[in-house]
């Protein structure tokens, strides 16, 4: 039998400590994390930069203790107004190794909004490896996304052992020997959309997880002639129109080939299959919504087991928490999708190529992850909170949702009743993460609070 797992009402806040001394450092977005589902044991990274001369700096913490591992300091960047910030973190298996990498990005500030420290336009990737000693190695430097005007929305990194996405056959398809591919290499994915028209867009990039460059975000290297980077964009994937936000599902294993699309004006939800960019599904949506947010749970915790089929997975209740706008009342709505089907579908492209053709050709073919049932029954819950209170972030732990506002105040909410059980005041505060099925972390601009469920 499944249980459900009840989360405490008694909440103790701690500060951060590591900012006691740094609080002339101010914290950018995102927070990311690295964490093990089995041990529940991880890392997370931090960057902060100086308002004053504009210094930047990524701290890197092990979870859970939140120890210090150590500070990478960029000494050689310019211009001043533009920002650099780690990406995300991400430990993969390769050749009997477990290797953890994280991304680096350099983005630019529209004219207008030179002081927001929100993600904006990416100008080029760089991507490292952080060793369990704390040494970090550069492996790539993509110095051309500003041509793609591209508003990076996430990362994925993957390897030829990554089973479930089928790495090889699916380079047979997509490449078609157009770049040479040596064992040695590994790829991420980089979703998100265009500043020009928001249109969605996943770049595969590949490099040599052993090919070592010189970084260029050192002080020492400045003067050294910069490295010949092996990596390379070898494919673009279209990811819809118009897009409003977007969720990939990087924390199940059996869908880590899909990505959820919201769009501003439209009837339901895209699902990409972004191995080759095509349309596989969608979930009905109520185009008065404007949707700006996802975030997925489930029902019923599983349990820690990575070995368990998507069939056992889907026992457990997938869920999609969408956010979004009301046009016709200014009102914030929150829904509960049911996206259990997801794990219920057998979608292999790479055994009759002839079925991924014929959903090329035809847009307006049956989808493989599209419900069986009516797309309604997809819709558990809709809630909707008066636009009085201006919500500006949020995140979900097991059933419980916490609703950030700008005056300061987080209200946790029951997701299956739509009550607010418990507002805690945080203070002014622009981001909600949440670790290891366990802690919740309310960034602020100089200082982190964690939120604990005793």
């Amino acid at each position: 039998m499944i249980k459900q797992q009840k989360i405490s009402s008694s909440i103790n806040l701690e500060t951060f400590y590591y900012f006691h001394t740094k609080n002339y450092y101010q914290i950018q977005e995102p927070f990311v994390y690295d964490i093990d589902p089995n041990t529940n044991t991880g890392v997370i990274g931090l960057s902060m930069h100086t308002t004053v001369d504009k210094r930047h700096r990524i701290a890197f913490f092990n979870y859970p203790s939140y120890e210090l591992i150590r500070e990478y300091n960029v000494s050689n960047f310019t211009p001043s107004n533009w920002s650099c910030q780690i990406m995300g973190i991400q430990s993969i298996n390769f050749q009997q190794e477990k290797v953890r990498l994280f991304a680096v990005v350099i983005c630019k500030p529209p004219v207008d909004q030179e002081d927001d420290d929100r993600m904006n336009t990416w100008q080029s990737l760089l991507i490292y490896r952080l060793h369990d000693n704390g040494y970090i190695q550069c492996l790539a430097d993509i110095n051309n996304l500003d041509s793609y005007q591209f508003l990076g929305r996430g990362i994925f990194f993957f390897s030829n052992e990554d089973r479930p996405l089928q790495v090889k056959d699916w380079l047979n398809i997509i490449d078609n020997h157009r770049h040479s591919h040596s064992s040695n290499f590994v790829y991420m994915l980089a979703f998100g959309l265009d500043s020009d028209d928001y249109n969605g867009h996943g770049h595969i990039i590949q490099f040599d997880l052993y090919q070592s460059i010189m970084d260029p975000l050192l002080k020492e290297t400045y003067w050294i002639e910069r490295s010949i980077s092996t990596a390379k964009i070898i494919f673009t994937a279209p990811l819809g129109i118009q897009v409003s936000c977007m969720i990939h599902f990087r924390h199940y294993p059996q869908l880590h080939h899909l990505i959820c699309i919201g769009n501003f004006e439209s009837e339901e939800l895209s699902i990409y299959d972004w191995r080759f960019g095509i349309k596989v599904g969608s979930i009905g949506w109520d185009k008065n919504i404007q949707p700006w947010g996802f975030e997925s749970t489930f029902a019923v915790l599983p349990s820690l087991s990575s070995n368990m089929s998507s069939q056992q997975l889907s026992a457990y209740g997938l869920r999609l928490v969408a956010v979004g706008d009301a046009q016709e009342d200014n009102s914030f709505e929150i829904r509960l999708l049911d996206i259990t089907h997801l794990l219920q579908v057998d979608w292999n492209p790479f055994k009759d190529t002839s079925e991924l053709k014929r959903i090329i050709l035809n847009n307006h073919t049956s989808m493989p992850y599209n419900n069986s049932n009516n797309n309604d029954t997809s819709v558990l819950r809709v809630h909707r909170l008066n636009r009085k209170v201006e919500y500006t972030a949020y995140n979900i732990l097991h059933t419980s949702l916490y609703l950030l506002t700008r005056e300061g105040q987080l209200c946790i909410m029951d997701i299956e009743s739509g009550n607010i059980t418990k507002t805690v005041n945080v203070g002014s505060s622009v981001d909600i993460n949440v670790l290891g099925s366990r802690d919740v972390i309310v960034t602020r601009k100089h200082g982190l609070l964690l939120l604990k469920h005793e």
